[in-house]
């Protein structure tokens, strides 16, 4: 017996219907006897050391649960080697790179996801890092150099009109709708041909790739986050990141309370189960 939420992430499942596809996975000669039960709801599945044990969750519904709660209109950023936005609504959608992920209650989680989030920063670090050790001999960690540089670029380009700001698209390993799609630095000129203007500029392309998911599920929905919450050492070591995604989303963005978001989440989950069946 599985929770839903998990047993979307397995594939060949109906997140409308909350079930297993079994006609299609029939016809490919897949025996669905083999499928795992699946329930809407916490269930317990024993006891182990006195304690009881229910169904998991899913990761990314975990994470939201343990950093957000389960308001809907809210709006969790996560920002790890990959990136994430999750956004909890009562109706059903997917789009261009959302997904309808099931959660608890019957809602959802609309969730989009860039393959190529602070891995892009990592990238630049490693970069310059390079260019530093040959110039010196020595390697060091720059991410405390890069921020400082980044609030600098960050605040040149408050000066600058759009066509003159470095533009980086930070698909540098694709998308999940494009694998094959790349990244791209356009829009150089010689007064922003700085590392200054390329820490900004990747920094606010890895929130702009982000942010266009968030407009695809709010024209396809019409929802409007009234809170966002931030999660993932990306955003919590960055706080450039964290300003320029708040001024891009139009929201103030407060980082989780806990920082082992999932595991918090599935605790949660779990405590839910035995409130709802304890004695009153």
């Amino acid at each position: 017996l599985i929770h839903v939420s998990n047993a979307a992430g397995l594939g060949f499942f109906d997140s409308r219907k909350m079930c297993f596809e079994k006609e299609k996975l029939a016809e490919m000669g897949v025996d669905v006897n083999w499928l795992p039960d699946v329930c809407t709801e916490i269930e317990k599945l024993g006891t182990y050391r006195g304690r009881t044990v229910t169904t998991a969750i899913g990761d990314n519904q975990a994470s939201f649960l343990g950093a957000a709660g389960d308001e809907e209109n809210t709006l969790l950023v996560n920002m790890g080697t990959g990136g994430q936005i999750s956004v909890l609504s009562g109706q059903y959608f997917s789009g261009d790179g959302i997904e309808a992920r099931p959660f608890l209650n019957g809602k959802y989680l609309l969730a989009g996801a860039s393959l190529c989030g602070g891995k892009a920063y990592a990238l630049l670090e490693q970069f310059f890092r390079k260019i530093v050790k040959e110039a010196t001999g020595q390697e060091q960690p720059l991410y405390k150099v890069m921020e400082k540089m980044a609030r600098t670029g960050r605040d040149q380009n408050s000066e600058r009109t759009e066509s003159r700001k470095i533009k980086v698209e930070t698909t540098f390993d694709g998308t999940r709708v494009n694998p094959e799609k790349s990244g791209s630095i356009t829009q150089v000129y010689s007064e922003n041909f700085t590392p200054e203007d390329f820490c900004y500029g990747v920094l606010k392309g890895m929130s702009t790739e982000l942010y266009q998911m968030y407009m695809t599920i709010q024209k396809g929905t019409g929802i409007k986050i009234r809170r966002m919450i931030g999660s993932g050492n990306g955003l919590r070591k960055n706080p450039v990141l964290c300003e320029i995604i708040a001024d891009m989303f139009k929201a103030e963005l407060v980082l989780a309370e806990c920082e082992e978001e999932a595991a918090t989440g599935a605790a949660m989950s779990s405590s839910m189960y035995n409130y709802i069946n304890s004695p009153r």
